[in-house]
């Protein structure tokens, strides 16, 4: 037998219908001191039948009652029975032809006429919600590492599903307990870990119970929390706000570009050993030359640094005349930058050697703009570049062979959000998940895409951060995507995926671990998202460097790294 259950709240978008016998001022003036209003609901669903279910009176009583008031859609088994305690049985069916056929709610009351007791008034509430069915995109939920999980519910049927979580153990943080979905909408749930609950090391087994008006019923999800995802990685502390990094495969340095304070971090991964150059400029970029020994960084200001990496040291300062978006160091001791502003602006080329800077005055399709993003092709005299204020953005390719770039570059008319280029130079990545064949520089203008090699199968919709490991013939990528209800605010996946170079086929996932951060004596955990991910040149680790998820306004970025 079922309680009355307190009403759930009703979605707004219902249509919301009253159906109640009322009654004269002359009926509640003789009855009011007998009148006892129950504060509960009775919810009916279009899902039922025939009902059974008890109203409990605030008394412990044995009397008999009868049905003295009911709405027109209710018919009762019988009219008349006897409470037991001060609970009433009830036993009726609901008459569905009273009902059109759009979604909405029908409240009425229900009055019942308790001998020696008076008149119990309460709430009944039919809602048709149609015929929705319940679907989960998991069967259960393991946690075999630290970080967020997420699954769906969706709606497959015509109807309007309500559903709620009802049970789930502390441990979890969930970001949903409730909704309503139409036919064929959907609802991404997150799960994550909640390490104030939970004793290091302790492995945990529970259960998610989800109830819903879905002809299918009730669901239970299994969780199952392994203990070493209840460990938290170690992690390397980067202090700061980290504005750049890039890291050289062959000797295993990555090179991280700090503001408040402003310094160059240069990190040994493989030993761990780093050392820190303090700056007295904030830097922008940073660009290592692809034998490793070298780097230039850009700064906020309009300074360029020539860095010695081997020896821990800055070499040289060049004045600019323009401040740096984008640089990059090539092994010949010619750099190439692009401005912040300027809007139609030229290349500047700087010989680190002679410290002469120039211009290289392009024309038309030629020219760049502010913001121009540029990669150094690897093996090659050739960079390729995008605008990434423009629309399209474009590719660029940029002849370097005679140490200043070219006048006249090669453009593709195509938009890519962001670019890489493959460790062989064969393939440019762009940040919408597609994979180019690199096209020869002939300094033509093409009012096209290059020839398109395939798309990334990732679901996510933009890649944010790239590498790729040849010995694993893999490609690693974190990504984003605007969240539009929040003026087009970026927001960053907890996941890194592993691609198939050849197929483009996903491998498998990583997912980065929380952090406790210590704020005034108070330990906290924050969840964490990838802003750079690399992996070192034998495939058998992957590093990201990482930061506070953007929902909390703070920075406190490490390096976590992933055995692969």
């Amino acid at each position: 037998m079922e309680q009355i259950r307190k009403l759930l709240i009703i979605p707004c978008f219902l249509i919301i219908a009253v159906s109640v016998v009322s009654c004269s001022d002359d009926f509640l003036s003789k009855n009011n001191d007998n009148l006892y209003m129950l504060p509960d609901t009775l919810f009916l669903y279009n899902n039922q039948d025939n009902v059974e279910t008890a109203v409990l009176l605030p008394v412990n009583t044995n009397s008999d009652y009868s049905v003295f008031m009911q709405p027109k859609w209710l018919s009762f088994n019988s009219m008349h029975g006897r409470a037991s305690s001060g609970e009433i049985p009830l036993a009726f069916s609901i008459i569905k032809d009273y009902f059109p056929g759009i979604y909405q709610i029908y409240y009425a009351s229900i009055i019942l006429d308790v001998e020696n007791y008076g008149l119990v008034s309460f709430v009944a509430a039919y809602a048709n919600y149609g015929s929705p069915t319940l679907q989960f995109s998991v069967n259960s939920i393991d946690f075999l590492t630290a970080g967020s999980r997420i699954f769906t519910i969706s709606n497959s049927s015509e109807g309007v599903l309500q559903w709620r979580i009802k049970e789930a153990p502390d441990w979890l943080i969930i970001s949903s307990t409730s909704g309503s979905l139409y036919n064929n909408n959907s609802s991404d749930i997150t799960v994550s870990l909640d390490f104030n609950q939970i004793q290091e090391g302790q492995e945990l087994n529970d259960t998610i119970k989800i109830s819903s008006n879905s002809g299918t019923g009730s669901f239970s999800i299994p969780v199952h929390v392994a203990a070493s995802s209840t460990i938290l990685p170690e992690v390397i502390k980067i202090e700061g706000t980290v504005t750049d990094t890039e890291y050289n495969h062959e000797n295993k340095i990555m090179t991280i570009c700090t503001k408040s304070p402003n310094t160059l971090v240069i990190l040994n991964t493989e030993t761990k050993e780093s050392a820190i150059i303090p700056l007295d400029k904030t830097p922008n970029c940073i660009s290592q030359s692809e034998d490793g020994h070298k780097a230039v960084i850009g700064y906020s200001v309009s300074f360029v640094s020539s860095v010695d990496i081997d020896n821990r040291q800055i070499i040289r300062d060049y004045t600019m005349d323009c401040i740096p978006y984008d640089i990059v160091l090539d092994n010949s001791g010619w750099c190439y930058i692009t401005p912040s502003s300027e809007q139609w602006a030229n290349m500047r080329n700087l010989n680190l050697n002679t410290g002469e800077l120039t211009q290289t005055a392009g024309t038309g399709w030629s020219m760049i703009y502010e913001k121009t993003l540029i990669r150094k092709k690897p093996g090659k005299p050739i960079l390729a570049g995008t605008r990434t204020t423009l629309s399209p953005t474009g590719i660029l390719i940029f002849d370097i062979s005679n140490g200043m770039v070219n006048e006249t570059i090669s453009y593709y008319h195509t938009s890519t959000g962001n670019l890489w280029i493959s460790a062989d130079g064969a393939r440019l990545y762009d940040g919408f998940r597609n994979v180019w064949l690199f096209p020869e520089y002939d300094a033509q203008f093409h009012p096209s895409s290059p020839q398109l090699y395939g798309q990334i199968e990732s679901e996510l919709e933009n890649i944010s951060a790239f590498d790729e490991c040849p010995a694993l013939n893999s490609i690693f990528v974190s990504s984003s995507h605007f969240d539009y209800s929040q003026e087009y605010t970026t927001v960053y996946s907890p996941v890194i995926e592993q691609f198939n170079t050849s197929s483009l086929n996903r491998i498998r996932t990583f997912t980065v671990s929380p952090v406790f951060v210590t704020e005034n004596g108070i330990r906290t955990l924050y969840e964490t998202r990838p802003a750079f991910v690399f992996t070192n040149k034998e495939g058998s680790n992957l590093y990201v460097l990482k930061n506070l998820k953007e929902i909390y306004g703070k920075d406190y970025w490490t390096i976590e790294t992933f055995p692969i």
